[in-house]
């Protein structure tokens, strides 16, 4: 799937009657273990037009794209493997991951991590967890999951940050969440930050609509804004450090 002289996966959205854009329902198509003329993620990731482009687009999963036409699937040169797309649900990360685009949990999916779990987003890049998804962090206070940037020099917005949308639930503890636009954003949803620490973001930690944010024995420092909660309906509870309560 290369040297197409346009996109090499181009997905586009039909009329309704009234000539309204008709939105793609959260679908993610299967466009996994390709060669795609390259094996950097980032050019590839520029020669696909989705979600990513246009919101009201599915994602195109490019997962386990090859190192070479009919070669093996392709890996970091710093080590550990790709997260590219979504997982099935159930699934468990442990290990070290690149994440070249935006990683989708689905509605109706689980995922766990386990403690000592790092993953590096390259720009752009964002962790999401769709209406109806739930993750769950369990690290350890020796063992943290990190969530950063892949940049050498990472500063705040090197990457885009974790999105929880409307009616998706998470929990993460014993997190470190570092050089995001914004470390957490939680939009109508409900979400537990416990024993972590929010750093060098933009906004550590950003409240949207009518959701509910508990965050305990949480650091959130060396941010533009530790916390920032917009609209007439949310709320947090919190006993963190260094942050004042807002509820």
């Amino acid at each position: 799937l290369y040297d197409n002289s346009g996109q090499n996966y181009r997905l586009e959205y039909g009329k309704s009657q009234s000539r309204y854009p008709l939105p793609w329902p959260g679908v993610v198509l299967n466009a996994t273990s390709n060669w795609w003329g390259t094996w950097d993620p980032q050019q590839i990731r520029g020669t696909i037009h989705d979600w990513e482009n246009d919101s009201n687009l599915g994602l195109v999963n490019f997962k386990d794209f090859l190192s070479s036409d009919g070669g093996d699937v392709a890996t970091p040169l710093e080590g550990g493997e790709y997260l590219v797309g979504r997982v099935p649900n159930g699934t468990v990360l442990d290990g070290i991951y690149q994440v070249p685009a935006t990683f989708v949990i689905p509605s109706g999916q689980h995922l766990e991590m386990t403690a000592g779990t790092l993953l590096k987003f390259e720009s752009g890049a964002r962790f999401l967890v769709k209406s109806g998804g739930r993750v769950t962090c369990n690290g350890t206070t020796d063992s943290p999951i990190v969530f950063t940037s892949a940049a050498s020099e990472p500063s705040a917005g090197s990457w885009t940050g974790i999105y929880f949308e409307e009616n998706a639930t998470g929990h993460l503890k014993n997190c470190e969440i570092a050089y995001a636009s914004y470390g957490v954003q939680v939009y109508k949803s409900t979400v537990t930050i416990e024993d972590s620490i929010l750093h060098h973001n933009t906004d550590g930690l950003y409240a949207r609509y009518n959701c509910t944010v508990t965050v305990t024995g949480t650091t959130l420092r060396n941010n533009e804004n530790g916390v920032r909660a917009y609209a007439h309906q949310y709320g947090i509870s919190s006993n963190q450090k260094n942050v004042p309560d807002v509820s």
